[in-house]
């Protein structure tokens, strides 16, 4: 009998501290310290909520930079791969397609389009593009916002301002958040209306 009183005690207690008091704990010290990030690193215009700087959302119309694709259509609940392997006939077929997609709507070769905008990261709500994926995207954008040589090279300097860089980054290891870019540029060069 004293065994059972003891185990129930002991998950009585347990359940209390890592049920309740561990997470509080770890919810205050995080509004603290953390606030932006703990609400989903929000991004707001006035009182609307554009986006989360952490969590990828579609962007369509060729007068935005595009994120990489998401096999949940970019929905946080059902967030993951796609389960298909290198050696998934379907997966290169996608992948093929999405190339061909992509290097239609650029005027590219198919071979010149990054690695990163044809395939998707692991959760599918990766929220950055590569620089060069964001530099192939330019003149497409520009394009569509009319913009002339000066503003493509405005363009470009708004990506390079933007990008997340390190000390020792190359192009392929720098990147840029979609929605951040996108901002900023509605903000350099108007919003689109439809």
């Amino acid at each position: 009998m004293k065994t059972i009183v003891r185990a129930g005690l002991f998950f009585i207690v347990m359940s209390l501290l890592t049920g309740i008091f561990y997470p509080a704990i770890i919810t205050v010290i995080a509004q603290l310290f953390w606030p932006v990030l703990c609400h989903g690193n929000l991004i707001k215009e006035g009182n609307n909520v554009r986006g989360s700087a952490i969590i990828a959302q579609a962007f369509t119309g060729d007068e935005y930079f595009w994120p990489r694709p998401s096999a949940s259509d970019y929905s946080a609940l059902p967030s993951s791969a796609s389960n298909l392997g290198p050696t998934s006939k379907k997966l290169k077929l996608e992948i093929a397609l999405r190339r061909e997609r992509m290097a239609k709507a650029h005027d590219a070769l198919p071979e010149e389009v990054p690695e990163s905008l044809i395939t998707t990261s692991g959760s599918g709500l990766d929220p950055d593009i590569t620089l060069e994926a964001a530099m192939f995207q330019a003149h497409r954008v520009a394009k569509a916002r009319k913009l002339d040589d000066k503003g493509l090279i405005q363009l470009t300097a708004l990506i390079e301002q933007k990008a997340n860089k390190s000390f020792f980054s190359s192009p392929s290891s720098s990147y840029i958040n979609v929605l951040l870019i996108n901002l900023a540029l509605d903000e350099a060069f108007g919003k689109i209306k439809r």
